[in-house]
């Protein structure tokens, strides 16, 4: 695994007409983002843990519905793994199909409660209007050790 400079991956989201630039900036500052990774393994409990994962790209060890995934490092040395699955995006529904959107997302939430539990780990959910990738259509999780206070959208 190789951790990068975040100006690579801001340049890459400055670039894709499907991103909120403006987000992620409050993401990085408010928890202190210096690094991100998007390259290699997948041993999610491990990499959050700060250890080498010695498992391939793609492999079971990831949660459920992980997709957009990315690591981040902030100054502390806590590394956040951030998926932005279409699944539970509400506010896409809304007029359309809200009750079955409602459904989705409490089924995601248990499936990926249940895979940190099963790992030692702690998920922290956002709504769609917090997701810097397709914002609207995707949610917003950010899976932590445990003990990782994060502070997006806290203050």
């Amino acid at each position: 695994m190789r951790w990068e400079n975040l100006s690579l991956y801001k340049n890459w989201l400055r670039s894709s007409s499907h991103c909120d630039i403006k987000l992620f900036e409050k993401f990085v500052s408010e928890c202190e983002i210096i690094k991100f990774s998007d390259y290699g393994t997948n041993n999610v409990y491990q990499i959050l843990k700060g250890e080498k994962s010695s498992v391939a790209y793609g492999s079971i060890n990831e949660p459920p519905y992980a997709d957009h995934r990315d690591y981040f490092k902030d100054v502390y040395g806590n590394v956040y793994y951030v998926i932005q699955p279409y699944y539970g995006a509400v506010d896409e529904y809304i007029g359309n199909n809200y009750e079955g959107a409602v459904k989705e997302s409490y089924n995601m939430i248990s499936e990926i409660n249940e895979w940190c539990k099963e790992h030692n780990l702690k998920a922290h959910y956002y709504g769609s209007q917090y997701s810097w990738y397709y914002k609207g259509s995707t949610s917003l999780i950010i899976i932590t050790l445990p003990d990782v206070d994060v502070k997006y959208f806290k203050s």
